[in-house]
């Protein structure tokens, strides 16, 4: 799932650590709307800066 122009839910997701310990490192529902809004928040200082 694309958060925004350059992020992904699977890169804010991934954890080597969680797979090797078997921990479930999916977002709760419920908090989706929060990611998705700090992820928007990161990608208008991205675009600001050009990078």
């Amino acid at each position: 799932m694309k958060l925004t122009e350059h992020f992904t839910l699977e890169e804010f997701t991934h954890s080597t650590t969680a797979s090797r310990l078997k921990i479930n490192n999916c977002v709760p529902t419920d908090l989706m709307s929060n990611i998705q809004l700090g992820y928007s928040r990161i990608n208008k200082i991205i675009s600001k800066l050009a990078l």
